[in-house]
């Protein structure tokens, strides 16, 4: 519900998979870092080989819909030593997110971009498009100076990806 605690939220889920030896965590889509820190700590408290990433979820605006910039979030997660990863995900399309990590400070952390395909141009059911430039891995990549875990999976034909 809307009054949870989202710290209490996490441990509960995580002790969970911990249970099952499951040591890899994402939580993302998030508008804001409300709980985040203190589940970072005490995941790594309940398990230190324990991998973390955390990715928020900014529109084309660069906005979460908690009225953050996606970028000062990203920044303000990646200098939480507990989180091993950050990134975008949701809300926004590829050119979109990757123009958010245009002129980023070096966060010394691994960065994630999982764009939503939602409103991308599919055209004879082949690869998506923004307008007339295909949405290519090497493509998204190359506009990149992080070090990147995924980029545009969501948006490209499993073909596009295997290369």
């Amino acid at each position: 519900g809307p009054n949870r605690n989202p710290k209490e939220v996490y441990e509960k889920m995580a002790k969970l998979f911990l249970k099952q030896n499951i040591t890899h965590f994402l939580i993302e889509t998030l508008p804001d870092l409300e709980g985040i820190t203190g589940f970072a700590a005490e995941l790594k408290k309940l398990c230190p080989k324990a991998v973390l990433m955390v990715s928020v979820a900014a529109g084309p605006d660069g906005m979460t819909r908690k009225g953050f910039t996606g970028r000062s979030l990203l920044v303000q997660a990646a200098d939480i030593p507990e989180i091993d990863a950050v990134g975008f995900n949701c809300l926004a399309g590829p050119l979109h997110e990757l123009s958010l990590l245009k002129d980023l400070p070096d966060l010394n952390k691994p960065i994630s971009v999982m764009p939503n395909a939602g409103y991308l141009n599919v055209l004879s059911r082949e690869r998506p498009t923004l307008g007339r430039l295909p949405i290519l891995p090497d493509r998204c990549l190359s506009w990149l100076s992080a070090k990147p875990i995924l980029s545009a999976a969501a948006a490209a034909p499993p073909q596009s990806i295997s290369g």
